[in-house]
């Protein structure tokens, strides 16, 4: 990883819920892709895309959550072939209910607003591929309730870095 770097992520994610979900859902797991790019070996860009199904823990019905985010990313290496890195972000989140709690309607879906930051370190296995780890916040307030909906997102990653000479013709 280094200075005007090109990576895509490919992601395994176990996804925790929080606050108003914690008590209505189990933990689930998803995946996703990122591609980042650093303009320096200090700081970069990041889009990720993510899917996740929340089941209820009773009652039936399920929650699923399609989310866009794009997040700023600070890097610093560690040792040689560790970083640790921070994101912050938002995104566009698309979800679609069997059944939500906060409206007499029953089931439901949109498309809102949130935010994420989270924290991870990246580990050089071979040359042009890391291996990741990274533990992400979201936030999203869903349409017509009043409450933030928040969950926890641990993810593990493969990073592989894109040869610069195929984008320079």
């Amino acid at each position: 990883a280094g200075a005007r770097d090109l990576a895509v992520e490919l992601m395994f994610n176990h996804n925790e819920p929080g606050d108003v979900l914690d008590t209505r859902y189990d933990d689930t797991f998803g995946g996703g892709v990122a591609m980042t790019y650093m303009f320096n070996e200090y700081v970069g860009a990041r889009a990720s895309a993510n899917y996740l199904k929340y089941t209820r823990d009773f009652d039936g019905g399920d929650l699923g959550i399609i989310r866009l985010n794009l997040d700023a990313k600070v890097s610093w290496p560690i040792i040689h072939r560790l970083s640790v890195y921070g994101i912050a972000g938002m995104g566009l989140y698309s979800w679609d209910a069997d059944y939500i709690w906060w409206s007499d309607t029953g089931a439901e879906n949109g498309l809102e607003i949130g935010y994420n930051w989270g924290i991870g370190a990246s580990y050089e296995v071979w040359e042009g591929i890391e291996a990741t780890l990274l533990y992400d916040r979201h936030s999203v307030e869903f349409e017509d309730s009043e409450d933030r909906s928040c969950w926890a997102e641990i993810s593990l990653g493969v990073i592989f870095h894109l040869d610069p000479t195929v984008f320079s013709h």
